[in-house]
């Protein structure tokens, strides 16, 4: 659960400052990434957890709500997750305390081996343990399946993934993090493999035709979180539809354009219709 704090001032080290607006939101990179895949016609099935208290209740029906399909969301006995978004001057600053995500293991999720096994796609990020993380990727390597990496939060990437993933969406930070180069760099070192997302300048990838930037609308941003998990989701169904990644990337971040001008995580994210 996103709890969302406006403010015209972010407080220094001991300061108190008040803020604006205190809003709660759903969000969480998986759920975010699955109901915006959902929202854009994807057949979207969510392997996670949530905790037996309010927030993961609120979830699990906003998840429904969205046609996310939950037989493999589990309830465990931890809280539910939870991000601290503070918004300032059209930013965010995000901190995590992760909650049930952490609370599952490979133990939790071997019932939904076959999920896996069968997907057209499998969609990951970096806010599970990382032993989990790892069984999924061999899972889909085993069994032939394409993997649409997210590496967020970058810390825990581990190089030696790469060959089980068939496509990697950093941002510019995390780019730099994870491959010490630009993303420009990093795009043609891994084409059709590594995809780029460089905020409100769009996207680049590189392809057999060398490298390509998808430039983003210009539009009224109210929100960027949640942004990259709608370019993420959306990216996900045009592959799955077989677009190429030339078609592919500018439709993801199209999805994100709509998502950034509405507030929270997941209202934004726009249905099918609206692209």
């Amino acid at each position: 659960m996103d709890l969302v704090l406006h403010t015209n001032v972010l407080p220094k080290q001991g300061e108190t400052v008040f803020g604006q607006r205190f809003t709660t939101s759903p969000g969480g990179k998986g759920a975010n990434q699955a109901v915006a895949a959902s929202r854009l016609s994807g057949n979207v099935q969510m392997i996670g957890a949530v905790g037996a208290d309010a927030f993961g209740r609120e979830l699990r029906e906003q998840l429904i709500h969205n046609g996310v399909q939950t037989d493999a969301l589990l309830e465990v006995d931890a809280e539910t997750g939870i991000a601290l978004i503070q918004l300032h001057d059209g930013d965010n600053r995000i901190t995590v305390v992760s909650g049930a995500n952490y609370a599952i293991d490979v133990a939790h999720i071997l019932r939904f081996k076959h999920i896996i096994e069968n997907a057209a796609l499998v969609v990951l990020q970096l806010e599970l343990r990382v032993e989990l993380t790892e069984w999924v990727l061999h899972q889909c390597g085993a069994a032939n399946v394409p993997v649409l990496f997210n590496p967020a939060p970058a810390t825990h990437f581990q190089h030696e993934w790469l060959p089980y993933i068939t496509y990697m969406t950093p941002n510019e930070t995390e780019c730099a993090a994870i491959f010490r180069q630009t993303p420009e760099e990093a795009a043609i070192a891994h084409p059709k493999k590594v995809i780029v997302t460089c905020g409100g300048d769009g996207a680049l990838f590189a392809d057999d035709n060398g490298l390509h930037g998808v430039v983003a609308p210009t539009v009224d941003v109210v929100d960027t979180t949640g942004a990259g998990d709608t370019f993420n989701g959306a990216l996900a169904v045009a592959l799955v539809e077989r677009k190429p990644l030339a078609q592919a990337v500018p439709f993801a971040v199209q999805a994100a354009s709509k998502a950034v001008q509405k507030l929270g995580a997941q209202e934004g994210m726009p249905m099918r219709a609206a692209l």
